[in-house]
């Protein structure tokens, strides 16, 4: 998964905490709901996740950033 800066980003996310789900509605904590840290715009998930929806909270950032989120398969 990568986050993708948006034009207009004036900050870095450096933590980020996730939920995933496999029917939108019951959604588990990935890595015991602690914070992953964010290296170099990328998160690789280990062990990998089996999901249909997934949530993305920041946990610590600085400045104001802007982000949106892609998977690479």
């Amino acid at each position: 998964m990568t986050l993708v800066p948006n034009k207009d980003s004036k900050g870095v996310i450096e933590t980020v905490t996730i939920r995933y789900s496999l029917d939108g509605v019951k959604f588990e904590c990935y890595n015991q709901c602690k914070e992953v840290t964010v290296a170099s715009n990328q998160i690789r998930f280990n062990p990998k996740v089996t999901a249909t929806k997934l949530r993305v909270y920041p946990g610590r950032w600085s400045g104001d950033p802007s982000y949106s989120v892609t998977f690479d398969y």
